[in-house]
């Protein structure tokens, strides 16, 4: 649902913030899950906010010197 969508989104915003790597990689499969149940028709509507989204946490990751983490999250979706 799009109330489901946005609190995703809410909830990357708050993975930012995070400094243990092993909770934010958990957060972002957990975002990962909440993804891939959009139905295929609908992913190009709301694949942008997540690419987004992904964008935001790997620049933090990156900017705490993860760039292992980072480089996983920039993987996610293409």
């Amino acid at each position: 649902s799009q109330s489901k969508i946005q609190e995703t989104f809410g909830f990357a915003n708050y993975l930012t913030k995070v400094k243990n790597s092993a909770s934010v990689r958990k957060g972002v499969d957990a975002i990962m899950d909440v993804r891939n149940q959009v139905p295929e028709r609908f992913r190009k509507f709301v694949d942008p906010g997540f690419k987004q989204a992904f964008g935001k946490i790997s620049a933090a990751r990156k900017a705490n010197g993860d760039n292992e983490l980072a480089n996983y999250i920039d993987g996610l979706i293409k």
